[in-house]
């Protein structure tokens, strides 16, 4: 079967219909405006998360809580990027439809 060489797929060869698909749409994985903000938010959020614990385990060990400290910055600076990029913000009920367009368009 002829096609092209498809990283995304793991399968090495796509179809034909695969590809001629994919150069109708024109998209591949070119991340418009609210999927790269999007991004920013989920992997901030993330991190944000990944953050309590090492904060929580410094104060129990009775030192400063570097690290997490560090994290917290670096996640509370990607969601004020997103926040930033997308003006009408993010409310609760947006948070697990921001996960399912980042995941899905990278796994599409």
């Amino acid at each position: 079967m002829r096609g092209t060489f498809d990283f995304r797929l793991g399968t090495g060869v796509a179809s034909r219909a695969w590809a001629a698909s994919e150069a109708a749409c024109g998209q591949g994985l070119q991340a418009g405006p609210d999927v790269q903000a999007d991004l920013f938010f989920v992997i901030g959020l993330v991190v944000v998360i990944l953050a309590i614990p090492a904060i929580i385990g410094a104060f129990s060990d009775s030192r400063p809580p570097r690290a997490g400290t560090i994290l917290v910055m670096i996640g509370g600076g990607l969601i004020a990027l997103a926040i930033w990029q997308k003006p009408s913000g993010y409310s609760l009920g947006d948070i697990p439809d921001a996960f399912t367009r980042v995941i899905g368009h990278y796994l599409r």
